[in-house]
Parts: C-alpha cells; sequence; structure tokens
C-alpha cells in the first residue's frame, strides 16, 4: 500500500501483515527508484523476519538506503495487545542477535546513536553514502 504526497511517497502494511514487510518493500522501492531517499523504518521484531534481505541490499543498492531499527527487545505491540486483552504475554520477549555485528556481516554501515544529537548526525551520513546504513537505535523494554 502506498500514498503519495508531493515527492514523498511512503509504502507501509496495515494491521499484523506488518511484520517481515518493511526490509524487502524498502529494498524494492530503492530499486524502483534509486534516485530517491530511502529509508526504512522497521522494529526489531519484524526486522527478524527478513533481516537476511540486508545481503540484497548490500549487492545490489549503490545509491543510500538507511535502515532505522528500533530495538526494544520485544514484539511490543503484540505483548501491548496480549496485556490489554487479560492474556498473558507468551512468546514476545527474543532472544536478539547483536544487529551492529549482523548489519557488518552484511557489509552495511552501522551506526548506534546513544541521543537525538548523534542521530540527526547519523541520518545525514546514511543518507550522504552509498550502500545501506543500519542505525540501531535502542529502547529498554519494560519485561
Amino acid at each position: 500500500q502506498g500514498v503519495s504526497a508531493a515527492a514523498t511517497d511512503v509504502y507501509k502494511r496495515q494491521g499484523y501483515g506488518t511484520l517481515g514487510y518493511g526490509l524487502p518493500a524498502g529494498i524494492g522501492a530503492k530499486l524502483g527508484a534509486p534516485q530517491r531517499p530511502g529509508l526504512v523504518l522497521v522494529g526489531d521484531g519484524g526486522f527478524l523476519y527478513t533481516a537476511q534481505e540486508l545481503a540484497t541490499a548490500s549487492e545490489e543498492l549503490d545509491s543510500p538506503l538507511v535502515v532505522l531499527l528500533w530495538n526494544n527487545d520485544a514484539l511490543g505491540q503484540i505483548r501491548d495487545d496480549m496485556l490489554g486483552l487479560d492474556i498473558e504475554p507468551v512468546g514476545v520477549l527474543p532472544r536478539n542477535p547483536d544487529f551492529a555485528l549482523l548489519g557488518r556481516a552484511y557489509g552495511c554501515a552501522v551506526r548506534q546513536p546513544q541521543d537525538l544529537d548523534e542521530l540527526e548526525r547519523d541520518l545525514r551520513a546514511g543518507f550522504g553514502q552509498p550502500g545501506v546504513t543500519l542505525i540501531e537505535l535502542r529502547h529498554a523494554c519494560a519485561r
């Protein structure tokens, strides 16, 4: 699904069909319009469904693609929905890999900003260099 506004196109999925969609969709959009800035917003849980696509992105993309990974060490939305329905959360706290190591293994530039100033700097750097930049944002999730 796409939303078009002026010079910006946003492709997003609805509901729980989101898990695993972001990275491959972002790669496809970037291959289709390599001259346009590419940004993938993805949570750690959804990213784990298709993380291996970093290999494709690193091999095929010459123009910048920034993958902004929100790492809360949880399937947070699913967990919150379970709690809201008085269901004991099960299977929503995966043991994540070292995303920085994973990104580097696939040939990505990796950044792990600690504050908003670093995030801004890392985004500018990612959009200013060819290839894939993985930016991991850590967020401690209440267990």
